[in-house]
């Protein structure tokens, strides 16, 4: 799907609309996952290959603004995923009541 995205982005009068190459490229994205679920196969890791083929192959083909744009949109869609990860376990940790401390496993984890 990596490919085809590429393709479609290389090929097509896209790069005089910025907002819809961006666009067209997240969509294409998402559907590489849904084609994967609708094929009974794990879409986690479709999305991971699709993002390796994506970031050498489809990157390149975008233009500068899109470029930009999309960068921007996938650092603020990480920034907000880590916080919520990291929110949900500091929130955990007061809310979860069977907790085992155990000294020797902290000391080891760091």
């Amino acid at each position: 799907m990596a490919l085809v995205t590429a393709l479609v982005l290389k090929f097509s009068k896209l790069r005089e609309h910025p907002l819809l190459e961006t666009s067209m490229f997240i969509l294409l994205s998402y559907a590489t996952y849904v084609m994967a679920e609708a094929a009974g196969l794990t879409g986690i890791v479709a999305v991971l290959f699709c993002g390796i083929g994506q970031s050498h192959y489809t990157y390149i083909n975008l233009s500068d603004e899109s470029k930009k744009k999309t960068k921007e949109l996938f650092e603020l869609l990480n920034f907000i995923a880590e916080n919520f990860v990291f929110s949900y376990m500091g929130i955990s940790l007061f809310v979860y009541s069977d907790h085992q401390w155990l000294p020797g496993f902290i000391l080891f984890a760091f």
